[in-house]
């Protein structure tokens, strides 16, 4: 049997400002009865004010347990667009990240290191690294993706 379930997802934007409210888009989903009381119990569990707030978390949690070291640093490129304050970034993108096993603040450098060992790194001139479990860092992106833009389009030439 299943129950009819409506939510909200939040779609994120990358590069809004955090004091601007999130978009969101609605949807209704056909769940499983038994699935549905697992998110109830979620929810009791966890003292959680409505089923949407319980779906919410599940699900943003198991998208960033999809993360890896690659896209993450993409997220931190993402922010170091917008904010050069490495504190800011390391607390807004990394701290809750459920991937992240530790963050290094040192000698104007930021450092996070995965479960899995791997690691990203922004230096003091904002270049960014990625490194395996042995600490062997290459930059990232590849040289021959930083004059890209998102749709691919080399951006070496002057507009004029």
């Amino acid at each position: 049997m299943s129950i009819g379930f409506e939510i909200s997802i939040h779609m994120r934007f990358e590069g809004l400002k955090m004091a601007e409210k999130e978009k969101t888009e609605r949807r209704v989903y056909v769940l499983p009865a038994e699935l549905v009381e697992r998110i109830r119990k979620y929810q009791a569990e966890n003292n959680i004010s409505s089923e949407v707030e319980a779906v919410r978390r599940l699900l943003d949690t198991a998208l960033y347990m999809r993360d890896t070291v690659t896209t993450i640093m993409d997220k931190v490129i993402d922010r170091l667009m917008s904010d050069r304050d490495l504190r800011i970034i390391a607390r807004d993108v990394l701290s809750m990240h459920p991937l992240v096993s530790n963050i290094s603040l040192d000698d104007g450098q930021l450092i996070f290191r995965l479960q899995n060992g791997e690691s990203g790194m922004v230096d003091h001139s904002y270049n960014t690294y990625i490194g395996d479990c042995n600490d062997n860092y290459s930059r990232y992106p590849p040289k021959r993706l930083m004059n890209q833009n998102r749709s691919g389009v080399v951006i070496d030439d002057i507009p004029f």
